[in-house]
């Protein structure tokens, strides 16, 4: 007499193991050898193991949705590693965007100085990008600063050492060396009364000629004193150390410009005077030192007699 499961198998038509137990893990064991790949897709294919060749011709996998599984099993065990790598591949979690060198940074500082007084700051102020100086009371009606052009301009709170745009030093929190960004909320930003009519723009990833060393960061791509991008650019190259070719006199000396903070900047959005680049030439690049040290600055004699491409030019080295 047959058996109870040889029956059922009979009657199946097909290998009672094949519906019961081979699968994608167990299809190379001698009991499966006989069995279809198309037998598995009841009992076993879903959306995790639709990945599987076992389960290539599943009706169920041909409609399943990888990202459908995403949040209920992909996660950092099973995103890069075994045999689930190439079921996860498609979820967010597995291929999260890069970060954003200029993410906004959220402070937990309450009070700030504003004109000299002690000012309790609105909670978000500066953790997003938003007009964040249009909470405080100096931009409201009737304050000190009502109608300025950078009330309404959208900024926030970043990190210095990885944002790659112009960042300046806040004024409003001393000494707790937070650094803000206008270009991080507003590609298009190119200056206001805040921090001038002309910021540092980089060079634009232009490389650099006439001994130039530095032409990744030359003229604007590293954290400056107060703004992102200012620098004694020169300094830093052969050409204004010693034995380089403007390090000359007795005694030796660098020249003049070599110590001289500078930026690459838009002659067209900038208050102050810049010079067409000699470094880059064909390019549409200008410099400036006067936005680099609006209060100290005057002249050197690499700009001396020069003409700016914007505004009147300054006055000769005495």
């Amino acid at each position: 007499m047959l058996s109870a499961a040889l029956l059922f198998t009979l009657a199946l038509g097909v290998n009672a193991e094949c519906r019961t137990w081979c699968n994608r893990y167990t299809s190379g064991r001698s009991q499966c050898s006989t069995c279809e790949p198309h037998e598995a897709c009841a009992p076993w294919c879903n959306a995790f193991t639709c990945g599987s060749s076992f389960c290539s011709e599943c009706e169920t996998c041909a409609v399943v949705e990888t990202h459908d599984h995403c949040s209920a099993w992909c996660n950092s065990y099973t995103c890069g590693g075994w045999f689930f790598v190439d079921y996860c591949s498609g979820c967010a979690f597995c291929s999260p965007p890069p970060e954003d060198p200029c993410a906004c940074v959220p402070t937990d500082l309450e009070y700030g100085v504003i004109s000299g007084v002690s000012t309790l700051m609105d909670p978000t102020y500066g953790d997003f990008c938003q007009p964040n100086d249009m909470t405080t009371e100096t931009c409201q009606p009737g304050g000190n600063s009502e109608g300025d052009d950078w009330c309404s301009d959208n900024w926030c709170y970043v990190n210095p050492e990885t944002c790659d745009k112009p960042t300046y030093l806040s004024s409003y929190f001393p000494g707790a060396n937070l650094w803000f960004s206008y270009k991080a909320c507003d590609a298009a930003f190119m200056g206001n009364g805040w921090v001038g009519e002309c910021e540092c723009t980089g060079n634009g990833g232009l490389p650099g000629t006439g001994g130039n060393t530095n032409a990744p960061n030359y003229g604007g791509s590293v954290t400056g004193t107060t703004t992102r991008g200012c620098n004694a650019w020169d300094g830093e190259e052969d050409y204004c150390q010693a034995g380089g070719t403007y390090f000359t006199g007795n005694p030796p000396a660098a020249a003049d410009w070599c110590e001289d903070a500078w930026c690459y900047v838009d002659p067209t959005r900038c208050d102050v005077q810049a010079y067409h680049s000699e470094f880059l030439p064909g390019s549409s690049l200008h410099f400036s030192y006067k936005t680099c040290d609006r209060a100290g600055f005057t002249s050197n004699t690499f700009i001396a007699g020069t003409t700016p491409s914007n505004v009147p030019p300054l006055p000769a080295v005495p």
